[in-house]
Order: C-alpha cells, then sequence, then structure tokens
C-alpha cells in the first residue's frame, strides 16, 4: 500500500496536479483538488468530479479501482503490481491533461 501510495504521490506532483493520496497500511484512496484530507468535510470539499474521472481511467486502465470504494492490496499483489498501478495512473492523468 505504501509504495503506491508513494507512486501516486510522485505521478500527481510530475503532472503538476493537486491531490491527497490517503491510506493505511493495504488500503489507499486519492482526493484530487486538494493537497490534505483529514475529515469527511474534507473530501467533500474536493474536487469528486475530477477524482471519480481518474477512478474510472484507472478502471479503462486494468486497475480494479471503482470510484465508490478506496484501492486495497493483498498478498497476491506483487512489486510488479504496485508499479502497473503507478504506470496506470500515469497514463491516466496524461489522458485527463
Amino acid at each position: 500500500g505504501e509504495t503506491i501510495r508513494d507512486g501516486l504521490r510522485a505521478a500527481f506532483d510530475a503532472a503538476g496536479v493537486h491531490a491527497a493520496v490517503t491510506g493505511c497500511r493495504s488500503i489507499f484512496q486519492v482526493h484530487l483538488g486538494t493537497d490534505r484530507v483529514a475529515n469527511r468535510r474534507d473530501v467533500i470539499r474536493s474536487d469528486t468530479q475530477a477524482t471519480r474521472a481518474f477512478l474510472l481511467g484507472m478502471v479503462a486502465e486494468g486497475v480494479l479501482w471503482p470510484p465508490i470504494h478506496p484501492g486495497v492490496t493483498s498478498a497476491a499483489h506483487s512489486a510488479e503490481s504496485a508499479a502497473a498501478v503507478v504506470a496506470a495512473a500515469e497514463r491516466v492523468l496524461q489522458r485527463l491533461a
């Protein structure tokens, strides 16, 4: 989870997109249009439409991360799996730019 969170932060930074990457252990989520999310109010104030577009783009890239659910890893995921998620995020960000 931390590998994916770090990779997503780097991808957003490289694309110049303000986004908070949150989560703990195996769980991860993104919130576009904000740099910090500490509670539900912060989530509502973020750009939920941009977040939805990004996550639907991830689904189109083959990453099962629907907008209604955070991303989750399991013991079946490897370093290669994490790299694939980050690479998919980079491609989605290029398309959304």
